[in-house]
């Protein structure tokens, strides 16, 4: 069989090697990393909004075992975690609204995935993210994106086409990721990463195809 690439024959051991983050200075125990994925496991309502995005028994089920063992992840990074809980890219995933209390079932149950994820030494991030013109059609018709560019259906979903936002918009959703770093840190999260990529919200922001403006949030 032919190669295709060739290698090294090199030693695996820097993976089980410590990893020190800056500025945080936390320190992941190895170098193995469990990307983001989706996961819809965490609490739907179709009707009413704010019984959305809150951990479920099973999310933090699986979060237990993607953390259990002594060599398992270094670092186990969420799936997406909405700051705005309608508009969301897909149903049932976390969610934190800009005006989530630090208490309730919802911060008690973040705090628990964070708990039983970090249980065998793990640090645990969660992936923050707006979605922008990704959000389905049945979710919500008019969604905010950079600007008005719509998105053709993709993988059977529909989208509206959606309103370039306004200041006060993206005043809000600054905020909205702002609590939500704010809300993991004190539910026990070692840190977030900011969902910048795969045609979300700040992506659309820094593309030339989907951002649009002349004001200073403009991208030409």
């Amino acid at each position: 069989m032919p190669v295709r690439y060739t290698s090294k024959n090199v030693s695996p051991e820097p993976l089980a090697q410590e990893l020190q983050l800056h500025p945080s200075g936390r320190v992941a125990k190895n170098r193995l990393l469990k990307s983001p994925m989706a996961e819809s496991l965490a609490s739907w309502d179709p009707e009413i909004v704010s019984k959305r995005g809150i951990p479920t028994d099973e999310l933090i089920e699986l979060y237990r075992r993607w953390g259990e063992g002594k060599n398992n992840f270094g670092i186990v990074v969420t799936g997406n975690v909405d700051i705005d809980l309608t508009s969301v890219g897909g149903a049932a995933s976390p969610g934190i609204p800009v005006d989530a209390p630090f208490e309730g079932e919802r911060f008690e149950k973040f705090k628990q995935l964070a708990a039983t994820a970090k249980r065998h030494g793990s640090l645990f991030l969660a992936q923050v993210n707006h979605p922008g013109r990704q959000v389905p059609y049945k979710f919500n018709p008019v969604a905010t994106s950079a600007s008005d560019v719509q998105l053709d259906p993709k993988m059977g979903m529909t989208f509206g086409k959606p309103h370039a936002a306004t200041k006060e918009e993206i005043a809000q959703i600054i905020e909205g990721f702002a609590h939500a770093a704010e809300y993991l840190e004190k539910a026990g999260f070692d840190g977030i990463e900011l969902h910048a990529a795969h045609g979300y919200l700040l992506s659309q922001f820094r593309s030339r195809t989907t951002n649009k403006r002349t004001d200073e949030y403009g991208n030409q």
